[in-house]
């Protein structure tokens, strides 16, 4: 099943923590730093997480400016899908990179990180950029395995493949 695709982009802004969260309590679940490039350019990656709301965002600075170049905002998705994969499983809103830092995997390591802490899953209405990133990179990561979820709205289930098996994403039949 593959996803709707929108043309119309949806509201993308490079938010810290503290402006993501405004007055609302979250804690910080993790934070590493990975250097990343030809040029070795040392990146900060945060993951910051409101129990209370579900709400949550992984930011990502620049080091050696010190510059927010991008961020991955998530929200808890509903009981039943985290019922049905046995984990707190979270929902991508929006993944933002700087244009200047495109081509670094940021958004990937970003989501790979998370997967360590949440089941991440996407929803069957995508960008085209979204959908790019889930087809060529997220697809592609070997310590990522994505599966296909449907009727994530009502009484949400993993989709069978014709040996009755949990069907994993192949991103070889997209297009």
């Amino acid at each position: 099943m593959a996803p709707l695709i929108v043309s119309l982009p949806h509201e993308k802004n490079l938010l810290s923590p503290d402006e993501f969260f405004c007055e609302q309590s979250h804690i910080c679940l993790d934070t590493f730093t990975l250097t990343i490039g030809p040029d070795n350019v040392p990146f900060e990656f945060g993951i910051f997480y409101g129990e209370e709301t579900g709400d949550g965002v992984v930011s990502i600075t620049e080091e050696t400016t010190s510059r927010l170049v991008g961020n991955v905002v998530f929200k808890k998705t509903s009981d039943e899908l985290c019922i049905l994969t046995g984990a707190t499983s979270v929902q991508i809103s929006s993944a933002m990179i700087d244009e200047d830092y495109r081509g670094f995997a940021l958004a990937t390591t970003a989501y790979g990180k998370l997967a360590e802490y949440f089941h991440v899953v996407s929803d069957s209405v995508q960008t085209v950029g979204g959908a790019a990133l889930w087809k060529n990179k997220i697809a592609a990561t070997p310590s990522l395995t994505v599966h296909v979820i449907v009727d994530c709205d009502t009484t949400p289930r993993m989709l069978p493949d014709p040996n009755n098996e949990i069907q994993v994403y192949d991103s070889s039949k997209v297009y």
